[in-house]
């Protein structure tokens, strides 16, 4: 990382002056273990996004597990409430909201909506046929650690970061309600266009000593537009693939890494 991180690279803030192009983007995802066996049992990864000079943000969420459809939760276009500074999306069927109780530190992320549930988590990026589910977040994040960067020069330029976090909470999916506790990260992104470039791939994980690991770089593609898996890449535990703002399509996928020195789950991220 740079510098240490002011308040202004975190909280919302009222940014209407930044230039009509310019977004910027927090990131939540966690990894839930089975508190009985210690594998993992539920993903979920949430982004929320915003230009302030349109009033307008985007929405993406996500539950994900092994053996079990993946259900999304996904708006590209909704009217930012909470006033200038604030991170709280209402549209039909959706409410989420995203409050700092201090900058840099303790997160609540909460959420109820409307979702889909799809077979096959690809159809997300078609027409996106599924079964409708109700899905509600209440989680938390609190920092582990200093955040990571690399960070740009100014908080109303171009950069990121992200920080490893402990994730507790409940997540609620049709008729199932798990009370969770895991791991995470969280971050923020910003600059002119969309927060990340295309062809941009990050994955973090969490490995047996409880330390955050992290990769980043630039991303190989194969004929069919997808990347293929790359170490430090094991295998994935479940697809998440969404249509992002300006339809762009973004893959994620809750999965098992390995870097030769250490293994466990995480999130991998790619545009």
């Amino acid at each position: 990382m740079n510098a240490p991180l002011s308040a202004d690279f975190d909280l919302p803030g009222d940014r209407r002056g930044a230039p009509a192009h310019w977004c910027e983007q927090w990131s939540f995802d966690a990894v839930f273990p089975d508190p009985d066996d210690g594998e993992v049992m539920l993903g979920v990864a949430v982004s929320v996004g915003r230009r302030p000079a349109t009033g307008r943000g985007w929405y993406h969420a996500v539950v994900v597990g092994p053996r079990r459809a993946t259900v999304f939760v996904v708006d590209t276009d909704l009217v930012l409430g909470g006033g200038a500074g604030g991170l709280e999306l209402r549209s039909p069927g959706l409410w989420a909201d995203h409050n700092a109780s201090a900058a840099l530190g303790h997160w609540t992320v909460a959420a109820e909506a409307f979702g889909v549930a799809l077979d096959d988590p690809w159809d997300a990026w078609g027409r996106a046929f599924g079964t409708p589910q109700p899905v509600g977040l209440d989680l938390e994040w609190d920092p582990v650690g200093a955040p990571d960067g690399p960070v740009g020069g100014s908080a109303d330029d171009a950069g990121s970061w992200w920080v490893g976090c402990e994730v507790h909470g409940v997540v609620l999916v049709g008729d199932e309600r798990h009370d969770v506790t895991g791991y995470g990260t969280r971050g923020r992104s910003w600059g002119p266009a969309v927060p990340v470039a295309e062809g941009h791939r990050r994955v973090w994980w969490r490995d047996g000593a409880g330390r955050w690991r992290h990769a980043a770089g630039a991303a190989p593609i194969d004929a069919d537009g997808v990347a293929p898996l790359v170490p430090p890449v094991r295998s994935v535990t479940a697809w998440a693939p969404v249509l992002g703002a300006g339809d762009q399509r973004l893959i994620q996928a809750l999965v098992a890494c390995d870097d030769g020195e250490s293994a466990g789950a995480g999130w991998l991220v790619q545009r």
